[in-house]
């Protein structure tokens, strides 16, 4: 008697684990699905949208990434590159 009580215990909470597993599921595929955000880099001369893969710009030709200016370390002004 008591093995059979043990056995439809476990039966029922092997039912209701696998009811819960499904239901959540079930609202796992009910949620609405996020869009891949595109990111992008705007050129600043010309304003054009560009991929952030690019180097350049699309449009006008201008690097997207320039290069950062050397400072002085005695005064702190950027120094002209050749």
């Amino acid at each position: 008697m008591v093995r059979f009580a043990v056995s439809e215990f476990l039966s029922a909470c092997l039912g209701f684990a696998l009811g819960l597993a499904v239901v959540q599921c079930i609202f796992q595929m009910l949620k609405p699905l996020k869009k891949p955000t595109r990111q992008v880099v705007i050129c600043l001369k010309c304003g054009g949208t560009n991929s952030v893969e690019n180097k350049f710009c699309w449009h006008c030709g201008e690097a997207l990434y320039p290069p950062t200016p050397t400072i002085c370390r005695k005064c702190g002004f950027p120094l002209m590159e050749k």
